[in-house]
């Protein structure tokens, strides 16, 4: 309960009362609790009371109340000469009944209230205080000062400072007009006790409360409620505004705070009327009016919903009842399951009993399999030594058969370096006939000597024959034909050697050259099967590739499928339109688009929201963009730079737009070498439509640096460090696995097999030639035989004669 309001005649006149006032705040300019035995006698002055009466006599007052009655006189109204002799009686009249009060309670104890009740008032650039602090006692407060010296700006500052308006002070029509002139702004602080059983939050700002109000010509207002140690607890005026609901300080109620105007023009100007209409709004039976009224038509707009709705009784009572046939219906369901769950159970403990009976029979199995154990133990023994040649056999097939499993992608090379051997060794047989035909040759050659020596065996028998019949110039005519087959077989043998040496060098060309040729079929298969490498190696990482997006994002695009609500269905996420066509750039851009790959483009902030609850509900954190479907026409450099969206094939035009506008892709060049980039970048100016350059890491092709230039002008290189996780954009690996594998077909097909034939070609040559140098050989063998025959046969002529010429001698 409020205590009873009380006006400033009534802690005057009240001698006979026993009740005293207590302090709540005070406002004019200096302070001190017993100021009015030294009240000026100036025609001016300023009384502000505080009624919040405590007495050891009197009930306690209401926790949630502060009272500030404030009576001002406005010292600078005229007073006629015949009352002047009035008001100093009627002064000293009221000196004598506070003396007479102070005698009469000076042996009562005041106590004042520990709540809500206002301790110390601190000023900054306030009106005309530069740095005032004014501070309070716990009862009544007496200001007294001359004129302008700054009574009336305390009561304002507390005015202010509890929330009250600037115009409801009458002193300025703005906050601006009471920040002192030359300051740029003012700040007001007003301490309030807040101890005791009816504190305000006591947890939160303990035994006082400091209300700041801060404002400054620019226009700018708050307001901080701190608790006792400095700590700001809230800035916020709805928090104020509770805490003076709490107290009960009616700051706007004339009958707490009495303004100069309002008492002047209340003095001046009294009639049963205007007296009717400050009880009103002293009593806030105006403002209660007006919520009675606000109520009324609430409760009118109640009534109107309700009769409206209760036409959906009906409906909603069927809703109900479904409702309710629904939850009966899940509660035999629930019945339903449990008893599928003790089915369940018993089918498993079934299962069990099964199973035990298939163990029994099995352990019968067993004992009767442990005799034949116990037979066969013996033959184990025996075959104990082939078992372990047939493992080590096993062994061995068994490593072959991993060797093969490994070498399978190498099959393709094996066989066709089987053909290539296959054609060597037909070569090398057809080299093999042609010296089958040439020992054949020296064979029928040999035989053709044999028989021709047999029928020189048999002429020189005729010729001894002859001799010792007579033959004598028979000798001498075979003589001279002898020693002409000499000169012809020395001759033949002489031609014949010299070809050697021809032959010998053809064949130092021909193995120079197959060497060179081996050389080059042995670098084409090792490039074929580096080929061939490369492509299981890319064919393993398109196979291994992970899902480089947020985690649930499938989930999310399925939502996205099933959800209806949509104005334009999202587009994403955005990696899955985005193909690289140049995968070795795959780390730098993926670390330069960031999170934009993984998110999604919405089209209103209606499907934003929506794809936001989405994401909440699957737990995905990917980022939403949105878009609009205006057209946009790139600025692009010149063709003969390669930029990182002619890099890219995005199937998508919005998602095209999205990344121009987010990454500016299409301005952005793409240089492999550090130098060249450089070179390009600064070394010629800024080039039109380009706002940097990448380029890549010597050592780690991952790595890399973007080259620009500042907004001076001057060059700038900041490194790009890798992309941490697996790739987002789709890749032509696909497409390149593909390409190189039809460039392995054309190198086996043309370059390979080109080598080869080539190779054996000179391998062919090379053995005719060596064939030919063995028959050379073989030759010079059969022209030295005859030339050695020759000259046998001239020796044994010329023995022969020799003889006849001392027989006849």
């Amino acid at each position: 309960m409020a205590p009873r309001k009380r006006s400033a005649e009534d802690d005057i006149s009240d001698e006979d009362n026993g009740n005293a006032s207590d302090n709540s705040s005070s406002s004019q300019a200096s302070k001190g609790s017993n100021a009015s035995s030294q009240a000026s006698t100036s025609s001016k002055r300023r009384r502000i009371s505080h009624n919040s009466d405590t007495t050891p006599d009197s009930n306690p007052p209401a926790p949630n109340n502060f009272d500030i009655n404030a009576r001002t006189i406005n010292d600078e109204i005229p007073q006629e000469d015949g009352e002047s002799e009035d008001d100093e009686d009627a002064e000293q009249q009221a000196t004598q009944a506070i003396q007479r009060r102070r005698a009469r309670d000076s042996g009562r104890v005041r106590v004042g209230k520990e709540a809500g009740v206002l301790s110390q008032v601190d000023l900054w650039n306030f009106m005309c205080h530069k740095r005032f602090t004014f501070d309070l006692g716990p009862l009544i407060n007496f200001i007294c000062g001359k004129n302008g010296s700054g009574k009336s700006a305390i009561l304002t500052a507390i005015i202010l400072c509890l929330g009250g308006k600037a115009s409801t002070t009458n002193r300025g029509g703005n906050l601006k007009s009471f920040i002192k002139e030359g300051e740029d702004q003012a700040r007001i602080v007003c301490r309030l006790r807040n101890r005791g059983e009816f504190a305000f939050q006591a947890e939160e700002y303990g035994d006082s409360i400091e209300v700041e109000r801060h404002f400054s010509r620019a226009g700018t207002s708050g307001y901080k409620l701190k608790n006792e140690r400095g700590r700001i607890v809230s800035t916020r005026k709805a928090d104020l505004d509770a805490l003076l609901d709490y107290f009960a300080l009616q700051i706007d109620n004339p009958l707490n705070v009495l303004s100069q105007d309002m008492a002047r023009s209340f003095i001046a100007s009294s009639n049963p009327s205007e007296k009717y209409r400050f009880f009103i709004k002293g009593v806030q039976l105006e403002q209660l009016d007006q919520d009675y009224n606000l109520i009324q038509e609430q409760l009118e707009n109640i009534r109107a919903k309700l009769q409206r709705k209760e036409g959906d009784i009906m409906s909603l009572e069927e809703r109900m009842i479904m409702a309710k046939d629904k939850f009966k219906l899940a509660q035999r369901k629930d019945g339903i399951k449990e008893k599928i769950r003790d089915l369940r159970r018993q089918i498993t403990w079934v299962q069990i009993m099964e199973q035990e009976d298939i163990l029994q029979g099995f352990e019968g199995q067993i004992g009767q399999a442990d005799e034949g154990i116990a037979r066969g133990e013996e033959a184990v023994n025996e075959c104990d030594q082939r078992y372990q040649q047939a493992d080590a056999e096993n062994h061995e097939a068994s490593q072959a058969l991993e060797e093969v499993i490994a070498k399978t992608e190498e099959i393709k090379l094996e066989v066709d370096s089987a053909r290539e051997e296959l054609n060597e060794v037909k070569g090398e047989a057809t080299a093999a006939q042609a010296e089958q035909r040439n020992v054949k040759d020296q064979i029928r050659n040999a035989n053709n000597i044999v028989k021709a020596t047999e029928q020189k065996i048999e002429a020189e028998e005729a010729r001894l024959a002859e001799i010792n019949g007579g033959g004598a110039a028979q000798r001498l005519s075979d003589l001279d034909t002898a020693k002409e087959r000499v000169t012809e077989a020395k001759h033949e043998l002489d031609e014949h050697k010299a070809s050697l040496t021809t032959l010998n060098q053809t064949i130092q060309e021909a193995s120079a050259e197959e060497k060179e040729r081996k050389k080059v079929v042995e670098k084409r298969r090792a490039e074929q099967s580096q080929m061939g490498d490369d492509i299981t190696k890319m064919r393993r990482t398109w196979q291994n590739r992970p899902d480089g997006f947020k985690p649930n994002t499938d989930t999310l695009v399925r939502e996205i499928e099933r959800e209806t609500r949509w104005t334009r269905k999202p587009i994403g996420p955005i990696g899955k339109h985005v193909r690289l066509l140049r995968p070795e750039w795959s780390s730098i851009l993926e670390k330069m688009f960031g999170g934009s790959l993984s998110g999604f483009c919405c089209f209103s902030k209606h499907d934003t929201q929506l794809l936001g609850d989405l994401k909440r509900r699957v737990q995905c954190d990917a980022d939403v963009f949105t878009i609009n479907d205006h057209s946009l026409t790139p600025n692009e450099p010149d063709q003969q730079y390669d930029t990182i969206l002619r890099a890219l094939d995005i199937d998508n035009e919005h998602i095209k737009k999205f990344l121009i506008i987010q990454h500016g892709i299409e301005q952005i060049m793409l240089i492999e070498d550090l130098q060249e980039a450089t070179s390009t970048m600064f070394d010629n100016g800024r080039i039109r439509n380009v706002r940097g350059c990448f380029a890549m890491d010597d050592n780690d092709k991952r790595r890399g640096y973007f080259l620009k230039h500042t907004n001076a002008g001057d060059p700038s290189q900041d490194p790009v460090q890798p992309w941490a996780g697996p790739a987002r954009m789709k890749t032509d690996l696909e497409a390149t696995i593909a390409a190189k594998q039809r460039e392995l077909e054309n190198f086996e097909t043309q370059t390979t097999k080109e080598s080869v034939t080539a190779w054996n070609a000179i391998r062919a040559q090379l053995m005719k030639d060596n064939a030919a140098l063995k028959r050379h050989s073989v030759k010079t063998q059969d022209l030295t035989v005859a030339y050695q025959g020759a000259e046998d046969q001239v020796q044994r002529l010329e023995a022969a004669i020799s003889e006849d010429t001392i027989e006849s001698g």
